[in-house]
């Protein structure tokens, strides 16, 4: 608990550069640093987004297989349920079409689950809607 502490107050000192502590982090555990940064959104998901918003549906699951290497399956999923949470955030208004896939998913008619590679992406689509 001792090492936790030590962190907080380290997080909390203002005079630190984190840029180069980052920078560092990198050189030294590369395999820690990318497991963190890919937590981040990248820039194909905001294209999808707008894609979804657009009732583009097919060049967002496009987008999905080829930017993230998904099977055709997975990367329906995964956009419709990105569809569904926009659909759910925003009101029917945020969507170009009233897609057939987001009304099952809103009556329960149909449950998408993600497998875990998919359900990070998911997390990343979340942060950009």
């Amino acid at each position: 608990m001792d090492l936790y502490k030590r962190v907080i107050e380290i997080l909390m000192n203002e005079e630190i550069d984190y840029k180069r502590v980052v920078v560092e982090l990198a050189k030294r555990e590369p395999e820690v640093f990318l497991r963190v940064v890919d937590c981040a959104p990248v820039p194909w998901m905001e294209k999808a987004v707008e894609s979804i918003k657009n009732g583009m549906l097919i060049e967002a699951i496009k987008d999905a297989r080829n930017e993230a290497d998904l099977p055709l399956k997975e990367a329906k999923d995964l956009i419709e349920k990105v569809a569904f949470a926009i659909f759910c955030k925003h009101g029917p208004g945020a969507l170009a079409a009233d897609y057939h896939a987001i009304e099952q998913l809103k009556s329960g008619k149909r449950v998408i689950i993600l497998p875990n590679l998919t359900a990070k992406l998911y997390q990343k689509f979340m942060d950009i809607i």
